[in-house]
């Protein structure tokens, strides 16, 4: 996990940014934009299963439960698996969610970035002002998967 006040300057960042204000359905949680902030920091981007992907309405929903392995050792039984209907509607909005982990991870300013003036121009390069810019391509493929047949939908998404 990412400490306290590095989660917090993450967020407030992607504020400034982005002036988004998500519901807790939709946003990352703490866990999984810590995750995604590390791989950015490494520059070892991993491939995650989509069904994995955290909320923070989950995060808010479940408690961890310490157990204790021996004097001073403790491990965190939590509640691992979010139990959710595999359909092509729930794997859209959890890869919207990876998506906006990755963004608020990434919003910080790219090194070697122009001038932040040039930012505002319309049709400017976002990728050349921050590290992962939030690009909402999930729309595009929620209206892609939306014109084949209900039992392919699913099957044609990258899994």
């Amino acid at each position: 996990m990412l400490g306290e006040t590095e989660l917090r300057d993450t967020k407030q960042q992607f504020w400034r940014r982005y002036k988004m204000r998500l519901p807790p359905e939709i946003h990352p949680a703490d866990t999984t934009i810590s995750r995604v902030a590390r791989e950015i920091q490494k520059q070892m981007l991993c491939v995650y299963n989509i069904w994995r992907v955290k909320t923070l309405q989950f995060q808010l929903t479940t408690s961890q439960k310490k157990r204790k392995l021996s004097d001073g050792l403790f491990i965190e039984d939590g509640e691992d698996e979010e139990v959710v209907a595999h359909d092509v509607d729930n794997y859209l909005d959890r890869l919207f969610t990876l998506l906006l982990a990755y963004a608020m991870a990434g919003c910080a300013g790219a090194t070697g970035a122009p001038d932040a003036a040039q930012e505002l121009n319309l049709g400017a390069d976002t990728t050349k002002f921050v590290n992962v810019p939030l690009h909402v391509s999930t729309f595009r493929a929620k209206r892609s998967t939306m014109v084949l047949p209900m039992a392919q939908r699913l099957q044609w998404l990258p899994l």
